[in-house]
Order: structure tokens, then C-alpha cells, then sequence
């Protein structure tokens, strides 16, 4: 504690009596400070000054509007334009500007904000912004246009690709389209595609400069898009689909930060097996149903062409005549692409009348089981039952071993041998869920004949 000097009193530093002279000093200071700006502040254009003009979008920075070209605005846009003095060595107060102009400026003000909801009928249908002060004009011809995203599907499914809807890691060319037509993105001030979200291959996808060009996107309103490869946290259940959203804004001027978004729901696939014509297998008087099968990923007006796609891991859990097989307990080992080691499957391009096709032929086989049916052997009283769960996983072919295998399903292998030998084997989504689109099954009598197409 010490003791003010001023009042004997004591404090830490300063008596509250002293502080409170302080603080009013300081105002005093301020307000003095604030009327000699005042009074330097001039009503009229100093000599040698002359009238401009600026503008922002929101609440962008002021800049300055070059009054001997054109101004593009996007439709819709409200344009905050400001009075301002070049070669003035004072402030100049614009309170009594004058506005005017067939862009619908009115009225007196420092500044006038101007909605421009019509759109220009050609390049050359200009609306002007007028600012009158001291016997001085600046003018600044307005073109308004609107600004479209233009989308080009790398796999476009001939034509019938969904026009707001994406695969995981699917890709896309982007482009820019206007009305009226013509405007380059040099005039609207530079045009650049970003993501809206948080950039990268897990979060919202990445746009880059091309499909060969991983350098950041020009300003001239192109630039290539990859989507996400998954829809959520790989460690947690991936919900079915996601929106991500991408952004063409102006990048420079007056206009910067004014754009349009493009919003997208990526897909997660759904994969569906479905038997081959002419693929059943059995061995007469064994308990034994198989086919051959493909696998098609939906939703079918999307690609997922660039994705690599396997099967891996599941155990079986099986009952009855199964648990006596020694094979029972296998485990499912990676597939490999047509018995390549370390390798998995291709995906093809997209088709809206199957969906992609994984490149690879699924033999799926319930095992052969050696067996003589009771007499009074009943046809629907089931004897064993094998049920194996199977990962089905995928991962961005470009990205190779630098990401691991994302489990989007799991495939039910599931074998059901009844009484009289009768086997029913089917591989696709949970019985349960009873997909109509997964249609591999095979049903087959204990003696019907044998069929071995593999």
C-alpha cells in the first residue's frame, strides 16, 4: 500500500479521487482531439481534388470503383457505393452528395446502397450510378448479370446423372455460365471455386485446378472437384449420405466476396448382388446350392467409378449340420482381383439401369454336405444353418495404401439346409431387411442334378 500525495490518503497506486480526474482528462483529450478533425473537415472539393467513387458488398472493405469501365454485379446483389475525394489533403465531409442514375440511386448522403434486382438484356445495357458533389460528377455504368454453375460429370451415366447429387470420391468439372451471356471473369473482377466447409478428402472434398493439376483453383472461374470419400467419421457408423456445399465467388474489386454456392448430397454406396443367368451349382445327393454373382453399387444415378472395392474379415456362426463341416470355421480372407495377390476390385462407370458393377464375378457356394434324408423328412423344418457376415470396403484408387479400407456393409452370406436335403443360399443384404434388389438365391433339392458352371 503507498499513500497519494495529492490527498494523503492510501492506495495501491492511485486514489479513486485521482483516478476519476484521470479518466476526465482523457476524455477531454479525445473530445479535443475529435473537434480539431471536425474543423479540418472541409464541405466542398478542395482545389486540385477530384469526385470518385467506391463500393463493397456487405461488409467488405471500400474500393475504389473504376469509373471508366464497367461495374459487373450479380443479380440480386446490394452494392454499398461511397463518395470519395482523390488529391485531397483534408477530409471531406459528403453529407450533402447527391445521388442519381437509372440504377434507381436517390437521395443525398456520404453513401447510397443500390439493390440490383434486374437483370441487364445485354453486355451492353449498362446502369448508371451517379454521385454529385461540388460541382462534380462520377458516374459508373453498371451491368448486372447472373451467374450460373456449370457442371460437367467426369462419368455422366449417358446423360442421366443426377444433376445435384454425388458418389463418394466422385468427380466433377467446373465452369461458370452468365446472363447475358459473355461475361468473362476478368470483367466480374476474377471468379474462383472454393469449399464452402472444411476442405479435404475426409471433410467436404477439395477442388484443385484441373483433373491433372493439383495446384489450387484459377481465377478464372474453373477448377476440378473430388468429393469426399466418406460421409462422416471412418471409426463410427457412416450415415447413408451428407451435403457438402461449394462456392464461385468474385476475388477481386468492389464486388469481392459476392458468389453462388452449389450444394451437393454425397452418397455413400449401397451395394446389391444379383445371381447370373445359368450359374447355379449343385452335386446330386449332397446338401449343396451355390451361383455366381455380381455386385452392383446404388444409388444408380451417381458414379462410383473411382473407387477400388473388396471383401474382408467376418466369422461365421453356423448350427446344426453345418458345425459338423470342418470347414466351418473359416475366416474370409481378402478378395483378390483375378487371383492377384495384395490387389482388389475395380469399379466400372456408371449406368442408371444397374448401378456401377464391381469387375469381379462373386462364386458364392454353400459347401457340400454329405446327407440322407429321414423318411418322414419334413421340407420346411430346418436342420443348420450358416450365417457369415462379410465386410464389404472401398478406398479411393488414387489414394492407394495411404488411407485405410472404409467398411461401408456387410454382406450376409447365409446358407439354410432344411430336413429333406433341400439347401437354400443366398449372399447379399440382412434377410432381414428383405431387399427387393438383391436377388442372388439359389434353391436346390437334395436330388436334382448335378450342375457345375464353376
Amino acid at each position: 500500500m503507498g499513500v497519494c500525495k495529492t490527498h494523503g490518503k492510501f492506495s495501491g497506486m492511485v486514489c479513486a479521487q485521482c483516478a476519476m480526474a484521470q479518466r476526465q482528462q482523457m476524455i477531454g483529450r479525445q473530445q479535443q482531439a475529435a473537434a480539431q478533425v471536425l474543423q479540418q473537415t472541409v464541405t466542398n472539393l478542395p482545389g486540385g481534388a477530384t469526385l470518385a467513387l467506391q463500393a463493397r458488398v456487405g461488409m467488405g472493405t471500400f474500393a475504389a470503383v473504376n469509373t471508366g469501365a464497367d461495374l459487373f454485379i450479380p443479380l440480386g446483389t446490394s452494392v454499398e457505393f461511397k463518395a470519395a475525394a482523390t488529391g485531397a489533403a483534408v477530409p471531406v465531409d459528403f453529407a450533402s452528395a447527391a445521388w442519381s442514375g437509372s440504377s434507381g440511386a436517390s437521395g443525398t448522403g456520404a453513401t447510397k446502397t443500390v439493390l440490383f434486382n434486374a437483370a441487364s438484356a445485354a453486355k451492353n445495357s449498362r446502369k448508371a450510378v451517379t454521385v454529385s458533389f461540388s460541382g462534380q460528377t462520377a458516374t459508373v455504368q453498371c451491368v448486372v448479370y447472373t451467374l450460373t454453375p456449370a457442371v460437367t460429370f467426369v462419368d455422366n451415366i449417358g446423360g442421366a446423372h443426377s444433376a445435384n447429387e454425388l458418389g463418394v470420391d466422385e468427380r466433377i468439372t467446373l465452369g461458370f455460365q452468365t446472363t447475358p451471356v459473355g461475361v468473362t471473369a476478368a470483367e466480374a473482377g476474377g471468379l474462383k471455386w472454393s469449399v464452402a466447409g472444411l476442405t479435404g478428402r475426409k471433410n467436404d472434398g477439395i477442388i484443385q485446378e484441373a483433373a491433372d493439376k493439383t495446384s489450387a483453383p484459377l481465377e478464372n472461374g474453373t477448377g476440378h472437384y473430388i468429393a469426399p470419400y466418406v460421409t462422416g467419421d471412418p471409426a463410427k457408423p457412416l450415415p447413408a449420405s451428407k451435403n457438402v456445399q461449394i462456392r464461385l465467388s468474385v476475388c477481386n474489386g468492389p464486388i469481392k466476396g459476392c458468389g453462388i454456392d452449389k450444394t451437393f448430397r454425397v452418397y455413400l454406396p449401397i451395394a446389391h448382388m444379383k445371381m447370373m443367368a445359368n450359374t447355379e451349382k449343385h452335386l446330386q445327393n449332397y446338401a449343396s446350392a451355390g451361383f455366381q454373382g455380381e455386385i452392383f453399387l446404388f444409388p444408380r444415378t451417381v458414379s462410383f467409378r473411382t473407387l477400388r472395392w473388396r471383401e474382408a474379415g467376418g466369422r461365421p456362426v453356423h448350427t446344426g449340420t453345418f458345425s459338423a463341416q470342418s470347414w466351418a470355421n473359416a475366416t474370409h480372407k481378402p478378395t483378390t482381383f483375378e487371383g492377384q495377390a495384395a490387389t482388389d476390385m475395380p469399379v466400372d462407370a456408371g449406368n442408371s439401369a444397374t448401378g456401377c458393377k464391381i469387375l469381379q464375378v462373386d462364386s458364392v457356394f454353400s459347401g457340400a454336405i454329405a446327407y440322407t434324408a429321414p423318411a418322414s423328412a419334413n421340407d420346411n423344418t430346418v436342420v443348420g444353418t450358416y450365417v457369415w457376415p462379410i465386410y464389404w470396403q472401398y478406398r479411393p484408387g488414387d489414394l492407394g495404401g495411404a488411407e485405410p479400407y472404409i467398411r461401408f456393409q456387410i454382406a450376409h452370406h447365409v446358407a439354410t439346409m432344411f430336413q429333406t436335403g433341400r439347401m437354400l443360399m443366398y449372399k447379399g443384404h440382412d434377410p432381414a431387411v428383405n431387399c427387393t434388389e438383391c436377388t442372388a438365391r439359389s434353391n436346390r433339392q437334395l436330388t436334382a442334378a448335378t450342375a457345375t458352371p464353376f
